[in-house]
């Protein structure tokens, strides 16, 4: 393989680097307390209140000018009985807002297993192509010291053995730009799985 790794290893390790994808979940999950809010507002509201006042009075009990202290507790209960289908409403947008969020965070997923399964099947191909390049080009110079050595022995190929120079030069050319692109596609596939270069 072209990282070393199988493409589900470089799925998941991409999967677990990404930034977009807890982006996603974390709407899902606001999603989730939207719609849970939404439809808490149909029931009852139970609210629990109170206040506690004291204040000292003179050192001596006089009843005309005794410390005022009060408490007092109170439970509220509160319960729509119309809403003139606002909740309803709400309780269908938060839902809806919840399926976007699941949408979203598919695409994400969908977008990044696709950057992933195009960048590794370009390593592949340029690894092939890397492969093929440096096989012809072994071949390309055994043939150009097949041609030297038979110049040497008195032969008149100096045609043949410029344009097969040439073809070296070129081929090399060609493996390095190869090679170029292949770290290149390995940089960004490291980058996709959130590695160092």
């Amino acid at each position: 393989a072209a990282t070393g790794l199988t493409l589900d290893e470089v799925l998941a390790a991409a999967r677990a680097a990404n930034a977009r994808l807890p982006v996603a979940q974390a709407e899902i999950a606001i999603g989730s307390e939207a719609v849970r809010e939404a439809r808490a507002a149909l029931g009852p509201k139970v609210s629990v209140g109170g206040d506690f006042r004291y204040a000292p009075g003179p050192v001596s009990y006089n009843p005309a000018v005794a410390p005022i202290n009060e408490e007092r507790l109170q439970v509220l209960a509160n319960q729509p009985l119309y809403d003139g289908g606002a909740l309803r409403a709400r309780i269908d947008t938060s839902v809806a807002q919840l399926r976007a969020a699941h949408a979203r965070y598919r695409v994400a997923e969908r977008d990044l297993d696709l950057e992933v399964r195009t960048r590794y099947a370009e390593a592949l191909a340029i690894e092939a192509e890397l492969a093929s390049r440096r096989q012809g080009l072994d071949r390309l110079r055994s043939y150009l010291l097949l041609v030297r050595e038979r110049m040497a022995a008195g032969q008149g190929l100096q045609a043949d053995r410029l344009r097969t120079e040439v073809r070296v030069s070129g081929e090399e050319a060609n493996v390095a730009d190869a090679e170029r692109r292949l770290a290149e596609s390995r940089l960004e596939l490291n980058d996709l799985m959130g590695r160092d270069p």
